[in-house]
């Protein structure tokens, strides 16, 4: 994505558009599929697929507004500072099997340069994982660091 543009960069990580529209950078017009490639959720051995807005075929709507072909259900959460203020959305992803990942911390990493415009901010954003739960209510706190994701454009299998 084009650092400074798009749903992502204003704070509507998860009700935001998931497919951008084109973006001017320096007078130069960029396509959204140059610099997007859509959201990816990627827990490693789990799973590695799109993020879908859910239309209400298999799970209602309003209990998971986004949704991955491998039945991930996807909800958006709010996303707090360390003094408690709004600072933006996060992902509630439930697994088939119960698990519940929250995503909350954003990381991004800078990309090449895109040959339409060597110069644009380019980078890979992500919400990494802060909370693990599983169906029994056992829960485990991270500080961001784990290697779960939701990434829109690159797909990383290993986050620092």
């Amino acid at each position: 994505m084009i650092a400074g543009f798009g749903d992502w960069s204003a704070g509507r990580e998860c009700s935001g558009d998931l497919n951008p529209h084109e973006a001017w950078w320096n007078g130069v017009l960029l396509n959204a599929w140059t610099y997007w490639n859509g959201v990816t959720l990627i827990v490693p051995g789990k799973t590695e697929s799109k993020v879908l807005k859910n239309w209400g075929n298999v799970v209602s709507s309003s209990a998971a507004p986004l949704i991955t072909k491998d039945n991930w259900k996807v909800s958006c959460i709010t996303r707090t500072d360390s003094q408690g203020r709004v600072v933006g959305e996060g992902f509630k992803v439930v697994s088939p099997k119960g698990i519940t990942y929250r995503m909350t911390q954003p990381h991004s990493i800078r990309r090449s340069p895109l040959s339409a415009a060597p110069n644009a901010p380019y980078v890979t954003a992500q919400l990494r994982v802060t909370q693990v739960s599983d169906r029994f209510g056992n829960t485990v706190t991270a500080n961001g660091f784990m290697t779960w994701a939701i990434l829109p454009k690159q797909r990383i299998k290993t986050l620092i």
